[in-house]
């Protein structure tokens, strides 16, 4: 059996190397796009709840507490435990309370029940929390496997961008071309293909040891070859007996 030659080996490990990168770049991106419109939750709402403010009306004071508990007995009809939170700010709503759900939004000056603003908002940041508890938050979940997976693609990212990016001749001008950025550039394609190459190779190192830590504990049998590397026996893993 004849040797593949070296060119289509190069394309058939570049389209490999493409797919790995998009599959495994949308995995990540969906994890940490979701992580960082979480972390942004409370402000997000808040700025969405903006738009329940009232305008005091003029020679009207806020409601005394029994009315507003009236009011809200009757907002939220049928649930025996209700609780109140009145702001500070005089045009914020009162916010009627059922557990740790809100029942219903008032405004204070009047009692009558306001619309909230911020339910869309408040839905969509209950999707993307459902979305990164799938592909994070149970270790033995689907979404969670596929991240593990994600891992291992990125290592062979690494490597198969490692081989990619010699250079077929090795001079100074040649390396330079996919080392360094470059003054100028021909058209946009050629911009984009030196900028992958000199991200790439300047970033190797530290996203070769995520890569690999995140496989190492993603994966028992990657984890027993660093033991193993080190000349150590790895650890039983679970619990026997009454043990957790």
């Amino acid at each position: 059996m004849s040797p593949v030659p070296g060119s289509l080996f190069r394309k058939i490990l570049f389209w490999m190397h493409l797919s790995c990168g998009v599959v495994a770049g949308l995995l990540i991106l969906l994890m940490s796009a979701t992580g960082v419109l979480l972390t942004y939750e409370r402000q997000m709402i808040e700025s969405a709840g903006r738009a329940n403010h009232v305008a005091a009306p003029a020679g009207h004071g806020r409601l005394d507490v029994d009315s507003l508990a009236e009011a809200a007995r009757a907002a939220a009809p049928g649930n025996d435990r209700l609780s109140l939170v009145i702001d500070a700010n005089p045009g914020a709503p009162v916010s009627v309370s059922a557990g740790r759900s809100t029942a219903a939004l008032l405004n204070p000056y009047t009692g009558e029940v306001i619309e909230d603003a911020a339910t869309g908002t408040r839905g969509f940041m209950s999707t993307m929390r459902s979305w990164h508890r799938w592909m994070g938050g149970d270790s033995n979940s689907i979404g969670a496997k596929l991240i593990d997976y994600s891992n291992l693609l990125f290592v062979f990212i690494i490597i198969s961008g490692l081989y990619l990016w010699l250079p077929a001749v090795w001079r100074w001008r040649t390396v330079r071309g996919v080392l360094l950025f470059q003054r100028r550039y021909i058209n946009a394609k050629v911009r984009d293909f030196n900028w992958h190459h000199v991200f790439g190779v300047w970033m190797l190192i530290p996203l070769f040891l995520i890569a690999v830590s995140g496989a190492v504990i993603s994966f028992p049998w990657a984890s027993n070859l660093v033991y193993a590397a080190f000349g150590e026996a790895p650890p039983a893993r679970g619990g026997g007996g009454g043990g957790p």
